[in-house]
């Protein structure tokens, strides 16, 4: 995996959660808030903890987000638009920004965010899914009608070739990957 610079703006328990975790996966990140509290409270989990202004272009400018490869809007408050202005002026690639509603989503991508998340919504269908479904361990949903789900293969597939089971065929299921204990086949063939 290719290292990445990321900048986390907002140390909400999301944005600090965020960073905390891509600085554990090897990756570059600087973190910056308003608050200098949290900035403190996270500078020894992180490449850079950063106090800035995240409504003023030099700030940001100063506390380095020009130079990443991304930039998360981690807060879904009203200064997470013109942040995320900012940011595109800074010539910014990827902004992913976090959104409160429907319109506070529709504001973020027409100032240019890449992506827009709804960790709450997000999360909310993630967990129904496993809930009510007992052979489920992960859901992803592609679209409304395409999931990637793992699942704990079913007794009568056990010692199959996988050209026996038809699994799209029989079940309208594309194998995509087979893990045993800490094996993990990525396309298995027939």
């Amino acid at each position: 995996m290719k290292k990445k610079s990321f900048a986390v703006i907002g140390l909400s328990l999301f944005g600090t959660s965020l960073a905390k975790t891509l600085y554990e996966l090897g990756q570059d990140v600087i973190a910056i808030d308003t608050d200098l509290d949290k900035v403190e409270g996270i500078k020894d989990f992180v490449s850079h903890a950063k106090q800035a202004e995240v409504t003023d272009t030099d700030s940001l400018r100063q506390a380095g987000v020009a130079h990443c490869d991304v930039a998360i809007v981690a807060k879904s408050d009203e200064k997470s638009i013109i942040t995320t202005i900012i940011l595109k002026e800074l010539g910014v690639k990827t902004i992913v920004a976090k959104t409160k509603d429907e319109l506070h989503r529709l504001a973020l991508q027409k100032v240019g965010a890449t992506k827009v998340i709804f960790p709450e919504k997000e999360f909310g269908v993630r967990l129904a899914n496993q809930l009510i479904t007992s052979d489920i361990l992960e859901h992803i949903e592609l679209s409304k009608d395409y999931w990637i789900k793992e699942v704990d293969a079913p007794k009568h597939f056990f010692n199959c070739v996988l050209n026996e089971i038809k699994s799209i065929d029989h079940y309208g299921v594309l194998i995509i990957a087979i893990k045993r204990d800490d094996d993990l086949i990525i396309m298995p063939s027939g």
